[in-house]
């Protein structure tokens, strides 16, 4: 099943199972008969009392049964009991390959064995596993990239056409907009019940705007090698805010209010849309990123790592794929990978836009940081005196970098969006 970077996703996988026990005595059924129960619950009572062999034996000969049909996510649900449930992992992995025998075309039979010969030790054919998987699935995660071929860096060519650059929920005749950046950078666009438009409790009545970003249009930059330069990432955070600013401006041609909300990288990609674009939203909520980053510490970072803050006050290494052994052979695709990530963001972060941003524009725009702000450190003394100064608005949430991503909170900041009511 699909990780995203770590093992805390692996966890989800094997949730459902947590509460199977192993059947220790002897199943009332001789393995050549017809089940009463449903099939996989009968797989796993013929393995515990009789072997896997004798499993896959009874298998081969009533699989066409109509009366116990196999379900692909049924038979890696059993095979996560004995991985991680049961603690037998070859038996796991002979579920598995009995999976993509009867399901060729699924990615995620072959992602499920690369993730059980990775438990297992055997890394080569982990990665082959992972590999085919990576190669089959359409909607990639990060970890995902790293299993494919790498390719030298190719620019980011935007569409013509401005719809061709976001993806719209909602009626379109709506007066007002709201336009949500998303965290990452992420090479895939994700819009779902947690994004920040969805957490609103009205967010059926919103029209509700996604740009893509330029790694989305282009993913092949998430894993190029030689990594991305310094101007290379420039031009892709250059293209981003290219994007952001055609959709602005075609919801203005259409006679809309628009309210642009971006968190995270997604708030980078704003701030830079307000230092070096003509601010035609009516109000720009930042959220998650300061005008001054203090990226001093990147430097003494090691390949495949990132910072990360404890309590938002001090800094520290994190792996980003913290769940593949040292020893990995993919590794040094991952470590790409990272640094990909780390450029992209670093050419926006290492600006001062304190110096740069026009103070007129201070007015449209509000500020959105956490006191204990794991992802960038808390803001600054400084930046908030300086901020103070401005016609910004400036609101502190308490918690992580995601605190603000709560239904409450983006009530508030629609509440204020709206009718300009109080945070």
């Amino acid at each position: 099943m699909y990780k995203y970077f770590a093992m805390s996703y692996l966890l989800l996988c094997c949730s459902a199972c947590i509460n199977q026990k192993p059947i220790t005595s002897e199943p009332n059924a001789n393995p050549t008969t017809t089940p009463q129960i449903g099939f996989v619950e009968y797989m796993d009572q013929v393995i515990n009392s009789d072997g896997i062999d004798a499993a896959m034996e009874w298998f081969d000969t009533h699989q066409n049964g109509a009366t116990h049909p196999v379900v692909e996510d049924d038979l890696n649900r059993l095979a996560y009991t004995f991985l991680y449930n049961y603690l037998r992992t070859d038996d796991a992995i002979k579920l598995m390959e009995l999976n993509a025998r009867r399901h060729p075309n699924s990615a995620n039979v072959y992602d499920s064995l690369g993730e059980a010969f990775l438990r297992k030790g055997d890394y080569e054919k982990s990665v082959a596993n992972y590999t085919t998987a990576a190669m089959k699935i359409e909607r990639k995660s990060m970890y995902h990239l790293g299993f494919l071929p790498a390719q030298a860096y190719s620019p980011t060519v935007l569409p013509d056409q401005v719809e061709d650059l976001f993806i719209a929920e909602g009626n379109m005749d709506n007066k007002q907009a709201f336009v949500f950046l998303q965290g990452g950078p992420d090479h895939n666009l994700n819009i779902n019940r947690h994004d920040g438009l969805h957490l609103m409790s009205n967010h059926d009545s919103l029209l509700k705007i996604y740009p893509f970003q330029a790694q989305m249009l282009n993913p092949l930059i998430m894993h190029c090698q030689p990594s991305l330069t310094m101007d290379q990432s420039s031009f892709e955070n250059g293209q981003s805010v290219e994007i952001l600013d055609r959709v602005v401006r075609h919801l203005v041609s259409l006679d809309k209010q628009v309210f642009v909300i971006g968190h995270s990288y997604g708030a980078s990609i704003c701030m830079e849309y307000v230092n070096a674009k003509e601010v035609l939203a009516d109000k720009v909520v930042i959220m998650g990123l300061d005008l001054d980053e203090d990226i001093s510490h990147w430097e003494s970072l090691a390949p495949g790592e990132y910072t990360r803050w404890e309590k938002g006050e001090k800094p520290y290494a994190k792996i980003v794929f913290g769940w593949m052994p040292q020893d990995y052979p993919a590794k040094s695709s991952f470590h790409a990978i990272t640094d990909n990530l780390e450029m992209i963001i670093k050419a926006n972060m290492q600006k001062k836009y304190t110096e740069t941003i026009p103070l007129e524009v201070y007015e449209k725009l509000v500020f959105v940081h956490a006191n204990e702000d794991e992802a960038n450190g808390k803001k600054s003394v400084e930046e908030l005196a300086f901020l103070n100064e401005t016609k910004a608005i400036v609101v502190e949430t308490t918690g992580d970098h995601h605190s603000m991503m709560t239904n409450r909170f983006m009530d508030r900041v629609l509440g204020y969006l709206t009718s300009g009511a109080n945070f």
